[in-house]
């Protein structure tokens, strides 16, 4: 019990789980302690906020929680509920930061372990969760290390290479690798067509034409798959294929800035080099002639005097931006320049690059534009119910076949036809499955529409004017998270080249459901 109860009359619900490894449902579990817990203690909870697949070490970019935060004076909370403080952040300033505000606005912070938060706890449990980041990475790191000093690998093979797991006894090895004859002699090729003098991108475009697989994952063949010189990635640059496994040659870190995770490459000290003989594919003569002309044709791409980095994944709008010709994805090459993927990559398209600045800004005030000018919205209304029913029968249509080849695979194991990668891809079907049923409940179960409801242009429209304020005349602080929110409401973004040379134009769509669903929620918060 507490020794002075805190008024819990309107109480805000907070939820998160990290990465897609996590159950989708730890979210709808966690809600559901604290429900319990704000109902015996006799409160009431009018509203409830999430993250999926965010990361508690920064909490800037979490758009449930800064949604939260910005609404806590709005709604007039009187307490936040969340399972455990370290569900709203793991760093310590950011944990402090977050007490400090509620404690402001006199919103007390109450969890299922810890209850009511207070100095002490944020301070103690601060440090905690933020030496348990540093002692896990450094436990997976020593756990990665005795792995390749085993003679076994982590992640899927290299181009060139297969799996070669072996059963003992009851025990599965895993990581092993052996030469895979069918690719192995493409590999080779690479590295005599690159010593005779052939580029990446002539050597990329020549595998295209004759119609040879790319490396999994991979639709055609690229010329950066080739070389991956910073990062020794690449089918040229990696010393796998001369017998040598090398691990901690990056390492990866979240940017502080945009909470995006990146990876960058570390120093020799931190390398660990272990022979592979058995996996050799390429001699070292022809290994040292390539490495010579990598090194040779390689540049670092210094920025401009003056001009601060362009923060890689920095802009939550890039995944919607899309080329309004081949519709292929859009992304930067420079600062404020802008090209279409395909159109580099391949023959498929000749899109021309072009500059555009401040797209944020440019979508927002599209986005208002286009909310003032629909003044009759029925049809909106029923483009977003007909949707809505659309995408749930496709989900459904999804989890029946989801649920047939997970029962397919299982019948095969009960027979007898045992694998690791049977099991393996059980388990993925699994998880797939119940992404899948969230998603469908999220839309079987979200809000209701009302087609005669007059508030919805006005409360959409200064929604959007909010968003367009907060990005014109924010700090990075509160831009970004309205790009953020911005980009919830939006379905994809046309960019092309301009009238003018150089020049580049967008065109907005808006997403009708998440209108529809941000307008009614927000009647009902209010």
């Amino acid at each position: 019990m507490f020794d002075a109860r805190p008024d819990l009359s309107r109480v805000a619900l907070y939820a998160r789980y990290s990465s897609n490894r996590q159950n989708p449902k730890s979210i709808d579990d966690q809600l559901r302690e604290c429900r319990r817990l704000v109902a015996d203690l006799g409160g009431t909870v009018i509203a409830e906020y999430t993250d999926a697949k965010f990361t508690g070490a920064t909490a800037k970019f979490r758009p449930g929680l800064q949604s939260m935060l910005t609404d806590c004076p709005r709604y007039a909370f009187t307490a936040i509920c969340t399972e455990s403080m370290d569900r709203l952040s793991r760093g310590q300033h950011d944990i402090t930061y977050i007490y400090e505000q509620l404690e402001y606005l006199q919103i007390p912070i109450l969890t299922i372990q810890e209850r009511v938060l207070d100095e002490f706890l944020v301070g103690f449990k601060g440090t905690m969760n933020a030496v348990f980041l540093k002692d896990l990475s450094a436990k997976t790191r020593r756990g990665l290390i005795g792995v390749i000093e085993s003679g076994r690998q982590v992640g899927p093979p290299a181009y060139g290479y297969l799996l070669a797991n072996r059963i003992e006894g009851a025990d599965v090895i895993r990581g092993l690798r052996e030469i895979d004859p069918d690719t192995a002699p493409i590999v080779q090729r690479i590295y005599r067509l690159y010593n005779k003098g052939h580029s990446a991108r002539a050597i990329a475009r020549l595998l295209n034409d004759e119609d040879i697989p790319p490396p999994r994952s991979a639709s055609r063949w690229h010329h950066s798959r080739l070389t991956g010189i910073h990062r020794s990635t690449g089918i040229l640059s990696n010393p796998l294929y001369k017998g040598q496994v090398i691990f901690g040659l990056t390492e990866s870190a979240i940017n502080p800035n945009t909470a995006r995770r990146t990876t960058r490459a570390t120093t020799r000290e931190r390398w660990t080099v272990v022979p592979a003989p058995h996996l050799r594919i390429i001699d070292d003569e022809t290994w040292d002639a390539a490495q010579e002309r990598l090194h040779a044709r390689s540049r670092p791409r210094a920025h401009p005097t003056g001009v601060p980095a362009l923060a890689r994944g920095a802009m939550p709008l890039t995944p919607l931006l899309r080329c309004s010709r081949c519709k292929g994805p859009v992304r930067t090459i420079a600062r404020h320049r802008w090209a279409c993927k395909t159109s580099r990559s391949s023959d498929k398209c000749n899109a021309s690059t072009f500059v555009l600045r401040d797209i944020d800004l440019l979508c927002a005030r599209q986005l208002t534009s286009w909310i003032r000018r629909r003044r009759e919205w029925t049809p909106i209304l029923q483009e977003a119910q007909n949707r809505i029913v659309e995408t749930h029968a496709q989900l459904e249509a999804e989890i029946t076949d989801c649920t047939l080849r997970q029962r397919r695979l299982i019948n095969a194991v009960e027979i007898g036809a045992d694998t690791p990668e049977m099991r393996e891809r059980i388990r993925q079907l699994a998880q797939e499955l119940a992404n899948l049923k969230t998603e469908r409940d999220r839309y079987a179960a979200g809000t209701r529409l009302k087609p005669n409801n007059p508030n919805i242009r006005s409360v959409l429209l200064n929604r959007a004017s909010e968003i367009q304020s907060a990005i014109e005349t924010g700090t990075p602080e509160i831009r970004i998270p309205a790009t953020i929110e911005l980009a919830a409401l939006l379905d994809h973004i046309d960019m092309s080249p301009g009238p003018g040379p150089g020049k580049g134009r967008l065109r907005i769509q808006p997403n009708v459901i998440s209108l529809i669903r941000s307008a009614e929620q927000t009647s009902i918060q209010s």
